[in-house]
């Protein structure tokens, strides 16, 4: 239920559930006696219900009211062709930018308006009519492919310093509202926290310690931060996660001195054996 929450909340999530499944599959598999698959299956059975339960009336409604299946939103073509558009820097603030003259051709009432103040349902109107031929979102895929050919492929490097601007802008700046400025405290304790979930992350791997859970957060991050990379990426998007993010730090560093502790005590008995042994 926990993880059908999480996809309506945000709809960028909408594979975490299945991340989720799949380390559970494993862990039940591996811990089951025999090999055997029934506790995986009926572990990941029971998350499934969990989940569709929650999801199944908003799929049902909104699927209903589009004419088409919806899992849970359809905003993904606009997404992706912000998210893929270099002039912009991925983002849509930055499309405003660059479409500004565009969207005023297009519709006159917005000529001559700071980009800012430009409408995002104008802005993508404007580029899915590049091709009256095609319906809106078949458009905005095709012009998507289009940014993929002439960034992706035809510059690179460029393409590629902003897509990790993008992963910069994810984690290390926090939402400040549409107008508000950020302040260099906030921002370093905001910094501080990201540093904690990746040290915690990185010593729980190293020490093997936290097992699936701590897996399964990695994964969650990884996906998130590759969603972010190729998509629309903004400050507030790290919001539903930064949660996980210090819970995994705190719990990777904790994971990890214990371990420490538990070795460093074990070493000591050892020596304190071997001194009685040899009087």
């Amino acid at each position: 239920a926990l993880l059908g929450a999480t996809i309506l909340t945000r709809a960028d999530l909408l594979l975490v559930p299945l991340l989720a499944g799949g380390v559970a599959a494993v862990a039940l598999w591996r811990r089951a006696e025999g090999g055997g698959r029934g506790p995986a299956l009926r572990g990941v059975g029971a998350m499934a219900a969990g989940c569709l339960v929650l999801v199944a009336p908003w799929t049902w409604f909104a699927s209903t009211q589009a004419g088409e299946l919806v899992p849970v939103s359809s905003g993904g073509a606009s997404n992706a062709f912000v998210g893929t558009y270099l002039p912009g820097g991925g983002s849509m603030f930055g499309a405003k930018d660059a479409l500004a003259g565009e969207v005023g051709r297009r519709f006159p009432q917005y000529a001559g308006e700071p980009a800012f103040r430009l409408p995002q349902t104008s802005v993508i109107a404007t580029v899915a009519a590049r091709r009256p031929d095609l319906p809106a979102e078949d458009a905005l895929r095709a012009e998507t492919t289009a940014n993929l050919e002439r960034y992706a492929l035809g510059e690179p490097l460029a393409f590629a310093g902003m897509m990790l601007a993008k992963v910069e802008r994810l984690w290390l700046h926090y939402t400040t509202g549409t107008y508000g400025n950020e302040r260099w405290w906030i921002r370093a304790f905001h910094v501080a926290i990201v540093a904690l979930g990746v040290a915690g992350l990185i010593l729980a791997a190293a020490r093997r310690r936290g097992g699936p859970v701590m897996w399964l957060v990695g994964l969650v991050l990884l996906y998130v931060t590759a969603l972010n990379a190729v998509l629309i990426s903004e400050a507030r998007h790290n919001l539903a996660v930064m949660p996980l993010v210090a819970v995994a730090g705190a719990a990777g560093v904790t994971l990890a001195l214990r371990g420490w502790s538990l070795r460093s005590t074990a070493c000591g008995r050892s020596r304190s054996g071997s001194r009685a042994a040899a009087a």
